[in-house]
């Protein structure tokens, strides 16, 4: 986050993404297929809030304590560029990608213990298809927890993918 320029500003800044900070109703106004409005709907089909992760604890660095919490605030977002759902494919693959992204060991473990648990189509699809994605996406792509979400309410998704460098996402068919 330090090399980037808006990742150091983040760092510095250590701004937080929960209720007392966005306000849900002017996002669910926005326009269709914008960041805004699309998190939106995510947070409503999910019958949650920005809220309902747990404050980071138990690291004494406040910039390690700030990505970690920052990480847990953003993954959503990470869903919505990726246009991944929250089922186990989903999950795995934004794992994979976060994992890669972060090098967070928990990520890589609960991607290779999910894949694991997937069913033999699934599991060959994430291994023919999603993974080989989601590894060029994290490669390739602009390093997701050193983007100002807060800014991009109003930009549409598919401007805002490619100004990260994210490429169409493999379509999810009937995958579960």
């Amino acid at each position: 986050m330090e090399k980037d320029k808006t990742g150091a500003r983040l760092l510095k800044d250590k701004p937080r993404i929960n209720n007392s900070t966005i306000d849900r109703k002017y996002l669910s106004s926005l326009s269709s297929n914008t960041l805004g409005k699309e998190y939106s709907r995510f947070l409503d089909s999910l019958h949650t809030s920005p809220d309902a992760r747990p404050n980071v604890k138990y690291i004494d660095d406040p910039n390690h304590l700030y990505v970690m919490q920052r990480y847990r605030e953003t993954h959503d977002f990470t869903h919505i560029v990726l246009n991944m759902r929250t089922n186990m494919v989903g999950e795995v693959v934004v794992k994979y990608f976060e994992g890669i992204q972060l090098g967070l060991p928990m990520c890589v473990a609960a991607a290779i213990f999910g894949g694991v648990r997937l069913k033999s189509k699934n599991r060959q699809n994430l291994l023919d298809e999603y993974l080989p994605w989601a590894i060029a996406q994290a490669c390739n792509s602009k390093l997701l927890i050193s983007v100002d979400w807060e800014n991009h309410w109003e930009t549409p998704l598919p401007i805002l993918r490619k100004q990260l460098g994210l490429m169409e996402t493999p379509e999810l068919g009937s995958l579960t």
